[in-house]
């Protein structure tokens, strides 16, 4: 783990395109009907233990995501770092992950 993977998990996530997952239920899906809650975000605490479960889940939750509101993500990922990685996320400006 490191900085720039954290980085470019952020930034692949925002562009990426959405993952076909069928019927499958995914518990941080954001649905039109269903309002969003805090613990449906993916979180990271800056463990390296757990970093591959958190780069799991990212990929999913922008997939659940509307793509004209990706550019959105960020601002939701980036509060919801904790730890190291909060400390890591406070260099970073929204600026860095603009599609513009």
């Amino acid at each position: 783990c490191n900085r720039i993977g954290i980085a470019a998990t952020f930034a692949i996530a925002l562009v990426a395109e959405p993952v076909s997952v069928g019927a499958l239920v995914v518990p941080w899906r954001n649905n039109d009907d269903q309002k969003e809650k805090e613990e449906d975000i993916p979180s990271w605490d800056g463990n390296p233990l757990t970093w591959d479960q958190y780069q799991r889940k990212v990929p999913w939750y922008v997939s659940g995501t509307k793509t004209e509101n990706r550019h959105f993500l960020a601002g939701r990922l980036v509060p919801r770092l904790r730890g190291s990685a909060a400390q890591l996320a406070t260099r970073w400006k929204p600026e860095y992950f603009d599609k513009s």
